[in-house]
């Protein structure tokens, strides 16, 4: 993998918002045992910015392993906010859409399950009626879980969803059979909800970014390296356009995206198999 950190820290446009993921990153992770380290979170972004400007000569595997090592230092945590966030988002879609008789869900890339959990809950559903997939080999508690293989549909019978959930995951999908499965296991009428990067294929800027994002991320809370990371973990980022022609056929029923600081280019849509 190329640099993408240092021509991120050069980039008039990614600049503040490098430091900002970076810091974002280690208060998810930061460990709660050490004192007295780093105070507060201003003085933590700074701080970053002090070791990215440092090791910005060297590459991206470097500077992940120092942000790593950082990150176990770090007794600032933040309480994460994603699990309400995602939650809420869902709830208000389906208001808005005026989307109901929710009775099943699946959510795709689920990970440890906690949203897929936290929006079944408020749905009032029993685990046999919250779907998990994903790659991870390790089922997530409370959940009905299939894991996802790379050349076979998902073991979901067709039909059978009233409600998917694909939170910033569709970009790590690689099988288009993969696609036809999330097609397939929803029901006529049932929805889609979509969280995701706008990335036409032309911005490479847009495209080194997300990538450092997603390394970052899973380098301070998983240990992982940079290579391992984009080894592991598949990406092709995908336009608006993209993803409205892989629901080709669908209706489009809500889309809405960030009007603040929005560097990862994020937003909401909603289709409705018809």
């Amino acid at each position: 993998m190329s640099s993408n950190i240092r021509t991120l820290w050069k980039s008039p446009q990614y600049h503040k918002s490098l430091i900002s993921a970076v810091t974002k990153s280690i208060l998810r992770s930061a460990q709660p045992y050490v004192r007295n380290v780093v105070p507060n979170r201003r003085a933590l972004g700074d701080y970053i910015s002090l070791v990215l400007e440092s090791f910005s000569d060297r590459s991206d595997d470097e500077i992940y392993r120092m942000l790593s090592y950082v990150a176990t230092l770090t007794p600032v945590r933040e309480a994460s906010s994603r699990v309400d966030e995602r939650t809420t988002t869902v709830f208000h879609i389906l208001e808005q859409t005026g989307f109901t008789g929710v009775n099943s869900i699946a959510d795709i890339g689920c990970g440890d399950g906690t949203i897929l959990r936290s929006i079944g809950a408020r749905l009032g559903l029993p685990p046999k009626g919250m779907v998990g997939v994903d790659v991870l080999p390790a089922a997530p508690f409370g959940v009905s879980y299939v894991r996802a293989d790379n050349s076979l549909p998902y073991n979901v019978p067709p039909g059978s969803i009233d409600l998917v959930t694909i939170f910033v995951t569709l970009h790590h999908i690689r099988s288009r059979v993969h696609i036809a499965s999330i097609r397939d296991m929803v029901r006529v009428g049932g929805m889609v909800v979509i969280r995701e990067h706008d990335c036409p294929h032309d911005d490479t800027e847009l495209k080194s970014y997300l990538d450092v994002v997603h390394g970052l991320s899973e380098t301070v809370t998983m240990g992982s390296t940079c290579a391992d990371f984009h080894r592991d973990f598949y990406s092709e980022y995908l336009s608006r356009d993209d993803i409205d022609r892989m629901f080709g056929g669908w209706e489009r029923v809500y889309y809405a995206t960030y009007t603040s600081n929005n560097p990862q280019r994020l937003y909401h849509v909603a289709y409705v198999k018809k």
